[in-house]
């Protein structure tokens, strides 16, 4: 996704949805800085999360360059939702509205494990396309 959110240099947000959590994460991710209002009348707005959700981090198992998805996909089967990050800002953000919409009441389905899929992420040290730099070694590395 192109956008031109990398002119600015700060942002604000109300974050009184769970998509605005898509928004910061998206802004922060090309460097904006990001305010926000947190108080209780602001908080109240935001779904309640379930209890009864077990989270699964798999391992991380790089997908090759050339297989890599830069989009989020969501799979569902059975009573197991798979978040599959997609190797993107978009693709974090994306993967992060999910989480908390699935976390939450907003998508009403019956499962009971979120799994957190980090296999198109590319590896420690590989180049960045679009902004240059590499990928950080620490991220990755929380994932083996």
């Amino acid at each position: 996704m192109n956008t031109n959110v990398s002119l600015f240099n700060c942002a604000f947000i109300e974050p009184d949805e769970l998509k605005a959590f898509y928004h910061i994460l998206y802004a922060l991710s090309v460097g904006a800085g990001v305010g926000y209002r947190n108080t209780w009348d602001v908080a109240n707005k935001l779904p309640r999360f379930r209890q009864d959700i077990k989270l699964q981090i798999m391992p991380y198992m790089p997908v090759p360059k050339t297989m890599r998805k830069e989009k989020t996909r969501i799979i569902m089967l059975g009573d197991t939702i798979s978040i599959i990050i997609g190797d993107s800002r978009d693709g974090w953000a994306t993967a992060v509205h999910k989480f908390l919409q699935y976390m939450s009441h907003e998508i009403e389905h019956e499962y009971k494990n979120i799994r957190m899929v980090f296999n198109n992420i590319r590896p420690s040290g590989e180049p960045l396309r679009t902004f240059g730099g590499k990928q950080s070694v620490a991220l990755t590395q929380l994932f083996q």
